[in-house]
């Protein structure tokens, strides 16, 4: 007689359901490791996302705009030895099932990949990238893209995230650029009223005219520290409002002192951040040239231009401010060049030790 273990028994048939609960559990799950160029440095992430018998590969990249693709493989298989791989055992990228060349995308998804009959998936995600090497915007272009004639100008005191919300349109009632711009106050001495009609001059702060530029601020040397303050994320690293901002701005532009609670009827903000911006800026503006997705700064001149065409005395009567232009509303103002070509892998278990091709079991 057969002496039948039933302890034994009811164990391997719990294993056995347990083995295929997990597997069907498998079939729908998103899985993600990070996306690695030049063997240590992390650009983004490749996300699986199967669905039954459904799969879903997708590549992203976060550090922008450093890095972009311009080429992707992909291979898909139901085991680790299933990949096309050389006879050093490095992987053939060139035979991988999926390839797709890119113009620089920063996101890019493979789906629909039928898995059926696959109750595991490993999955060899390359791709080629690109590092951005330069991003150069010719100021010289910009002075000279900026309307030469008087414009039409209305402000919206906002305070936040600058101090004003400014519109401009042309003689012919256009809206400049398409859209409203944030703007600054740059003067301690004239007013400026919300919702009134005003009728400047837009000056570059970049232009070469620095009879101009002494004419409109008291410390045209300290443009460049301006520009350099407005593409910073102060609100984030220092807690800052746009009163913080209004006031930094004034200090480096103007002869007089800014008071919080006394100047321009009473507006208040934190010293402390309003020191500690004039600091950053005064430390790391000189020189500065905006980013190619920053902003630069246009003076709106209220009479400067004016009286030394004429050759009079400048008659001030309405604040000298400015308006924040994006680099990006003149697209021809910067150029991007591309690095050399690296190679990036989803990260995971290496194929061997002479190359750094990986894949990864994705669960």
């Amino acid at each position: 007689m057969v002496k039948i273990d039933t302890l034994k028994i009811k164990m391997l048939g719990l294993m056995l359901l347990l083995a295929m609960g997990e597997t069907a559990m498998a079939q729908v799950f998103s899985y993600t490791t990070p996306l690695v160029a030049s063997r240590s440095h992390v650009i983004g992430y490749v996300q699986v996302d199967r669905n039954n018998d459904s799969l879903d590969v997708t590549y992203v990249v976060t550090d922008t705009p450093s890095w972009s693709i311009t080429k992707t493989y992909l291979h898909v298989s139901p085991t680790a030895n299933g990949f096309p791989v050389n006879s050093s055992g490095v992987p053939d990228i060139q035979n991988f099932t999926y390839k797709t060349n890119h113009g620089n995308v920063t996101y890019y998804k493979y789906d629909n990949i039928d898995v059926t009959g696959m109750p595991y998936t490993y999955i060899s995600a390359n791709a080629n990238v690109t590092q951005q090497s330069s991003c150069v915007v010719d100021t010289s272009y910009i002075n000279s893209i900026i309307p030469k004639n008087k414009l039409l100008m209305r402000v919206q005191l906002v305070k936040n995230p600058a101090y004003f919300k400014t519109q401009l349109y042309d003689s012919g009632g256009n809206l400049i650029f398409n859209d409203y711009f944030y703007g600054n106050c740059v003067d301690l001495t004239h007013p400026i009223s919300d919702g009134r009609y005003y009728f400047p001059y837009a000056v570059s702060s970049y232009s070469g005219n620095s009879a101009l530029l002494s004419c409109l601020v008291n410390r045209p040397e300290n443009l460049d520290l301006v520009n350099y303050l407005i593409n910073q994320d102060y609100a984030t690293s220092l807690g800052a409002t746009g009163t913080e901002i209004q006031a930094a701005i004034w200090t480096l532009l103007d002869y007089g002192v800014p008071v919080s609670g006394v100047t321009n009827s009473g507006v208040t903000w934190n010293q402390s951040i309003v020191n500690a911006i004039i600091a950053d800026a005064k430390a790391k503006g000189e020189y500065y040239i905006p980013p190619c997705n920053g902003y630069f700064v246009v003076l709106l001149d209220q009479g400067c231009k004016t009286a030394m065409k004429n050759g009079t005395t400048p008659n001030i009567t309405v604040q000298q401010s400015i308006f924040w232009l994006p680099v990006n509303k003149l697209p021809t103002s910067y150029n991007y060049s591309y690095g050399e070509c690296a190679n990036a892998w989803a990260k995971g278990k290496k194929f061997n030790t002479a190359g750094w091709g990986q894949y990864f079991q994705a669960n």
